[in-house]
């Protein structure tokens, strides 16, 4: 996903704890950055996460879903590991 700041943006108003924003506005100085980068950046990150999460769980639902463990024992039986 990864959209950029030279890439179409939109403004919005968050509200952000006085210690995080502080934080945030010290890498964004530390990183030559904006708060803007930082927090898209992590949003971004966040959202792939969350879509990767819905995608394991969906795929555990799933009937062919093989548990770890099962896994690894099929690769011991087989000396693989």
């Amino acid at each position: 996903m990864m959209v950029r700041m030279s890439d179409t943006t939109e403004k919005t108003t968050i509200y952000l704890d006085p210690q995080v924003k502080k934080g945030v506005q010290y890498y964004a100085l530390r990183d030559n950055t904006s708060l803007s980068q930082i927090i898209n950046t992590q949003l971004e990150e966040y959202i792939e996460d969350m879509t990767d999460v819905a995608e394991v769980a969906k795929r555990m639902k799933h009937p062919e879903f093989v548990p770890w463990e099962e896994v690894k024992r099929q690769l011991k039986a087989d000396g693989l590991l």
